[in-house]
C-alpha cells in the first residue's frame, strides 16, 4: 500500500510539471530585441540602419542545431527581419539566449527594382525612369534616376556618380550639375559610411539654384551621401524642388539600399 501510495504522488507531480510547462504561442518582445541586436552585430549595421520584423512564429527546433539540420527536440522561435534590402530568417531557443541567423535572401519590395552599377547594387522605384551616361576610361560613371512627372522642369530626381578619388579634390561635391549657383544653407552631418563598406564620408544638405533646358532657374533641395574607398568616391544625390517639404523618402531608399560589390 505504501509503494502504490508513493507511486500515484508521482504521476499526479509529473501531471503537474508538465501542465506548468506549457507550450508558447507567440514570440516575446525581449527575444524579438535580442535577435535584432543579433542581427545587427553580426552584419556590423550601424544605429542607423532600420531593422523591421517581418514575421514571427513559434517552432519545433533542436537545441543542438537551432537551423534544423537534425531533428527538433523542443519548442522555439523563428523570426524573419528585413534589414535595408534583405530578408534574414534567425532561429532561438525559448528565452533568446542562443541565436543563429539560417537563412538571408533579397527582400524585392514589389514597389522597386534593383540596379547593379559600376561597383554597387541599390534599390529604385519601378516607376522611375533610369539613364546611365556609361563609364568612362578613367572609371567615372553617372547614373540618373528621374522620377514620372507631367512637368519635367518640376520632376524630382537622383544621381548616383562614382568619381576616381584623383579628381575629386578638383570637383566640388556640390558642382555636379553644370548649370548651377553656388550653393545656399550648406549643411554637413556624420555619416557611419563604414556601414556601407567605405573609408570616409558624410551627408550633405543645401539649396541650390540649378537652370533647366529652357534656361530657367529654380531653387532645390539637395542632399548628398559621399562614400570614399580606396579609389573612388562614390556620391548619392537626392534633388527635389524647394517648395516640396515633404520627406525624402527616395534619398532615404537609395542610401539605405545602397551596398558597394566587392
Amino acid at each position: 500500500m505504501f509503494k502504490r501510495s508513493v507511486f500515484g504522488i508521482g504521476l499526479s507531480t509529473l501531471s503537474l510539471l508538465t501542465a506548468c510547462q506549457s507550450t508558447p504561442t507567440s514570440v516575446p518582445t525581449e527575444v524579438i530585441q535580442k535577435a535584432e541586436s543579433y542581427l545587427r552585430s553580426q552584419l556590423k549595421l550601424s544605429t542607423s540602419v532600420e531593422i523591421a520584423t517581418q514575421a514571427q512564429s513559434v517552432q519545433q527546433l533542436s537545441q543542438a542545431d537551432l537551423c534544423q539540420t537534425v531533428a527538433p527536440t523542443q519548442t522555439g522561435f523563428e523570426i524573419v527581419l528585413q534589414a535595408e534590402s534583405s530578408r534574414y530568417t534567425l532561429h532561438t531557443n525559448q528565452d533568446g539566449s542562443a541565436i543563429e541567423l539560417c537563412s538571408s535572401e533579397d527582400a524585392k519590395p514589389d514597389s522597386t527594382n534593383k540596379f547593379s552599377g559600376a561597383g554597387y547594387t541599390l534599390r529604385y522605384p519601378k516607376d522611375w525612369q533610369v539613364k546611365d551616361e556609361g563609364l568612362e576610361a578613367s572609371g567615372q560613371n553617372l547614373v540618373r534616376f528621374s522620377s514620372p512627372s507631367s512637368d519635367p522642369n518640376n520632376q524630382s530626381y537622383a544621381i548616383v556618380a562614382r568619381i576616381p578619388m584623383d579628381k575629386s579634390d578638383s570637383q566640388s561635391v556640390t558642382a555636379l550639375e553644370p548649370a548651377a549657383e553656388t550653393p545656399k544653407d550648406l549643411k554637413s552631418t556624420a555619416y557611419d559610411v563604414k556601414s556601407k563598406g567605405g573609408k570616409s564620408g558624410s551627408q550633405l544638405e543645401y539649396t541650390q539654384k540649378i537652370a533647366n533646358k529652357s534656361g530657367t532657374s529654380a531653387n532645390w533641395r539637395v542632399k548628398v551621401l559621399l562614400i570614399n574607398v580606396e579609389k573612388f568616391s562614390y556620391r548619392i544625390y537626392s534633388y527635389k524642388p524647394e517648395s516640396d517639404t515633404s520627406p525624402d523618402k527616395m534619398f532615404d531608399l537609395f542610401v539605405d539600399s545602397f551596398t558597394l560589390i566587392k
